[in-house]
């Protein structure tokens, strides 16, 4: 009985740890990547890698799916017709 307790405890204090390590592990490396965006030379408006898209291009949107104007199919009737009769 002791022996459970004692594992039980020795369980959630390496949980405890384990996460107190990981939070301080993300916080290290938000700082890092902080330090490394605020200390990196600016990049040229067109690099060559950029020079061939167009930001202001718009997006093409798909084409709509054309709507049924007929309702529901006759499969389609009777199929709700047989699931409102068994519920």
């Amino acid at each position: 009985m002791a022996w459970q307790i004692l594992a039980m405890w020795a369980v959630a204090m390496v949980t405890i740890a384990w996460f107190v390590r990981g939070e301080r592990q993300l916080i290290a490396n938000a700082t890092l990547a902080q330090a490394a965006f605020l200390y990196a030379p600016q990049r040229a408006p067109h690099d060559d890698y950029e020079s061939d898209l167009s930001v202001d291009a718009p997006i093409p949107r798909p084409a709509p799916l054309p709507r049924r104007s007929d309702g529901l199919s006759r499969a389609e009737r009777d199929f709700l017709k047989a699931l409102s009769q068994t519920a």
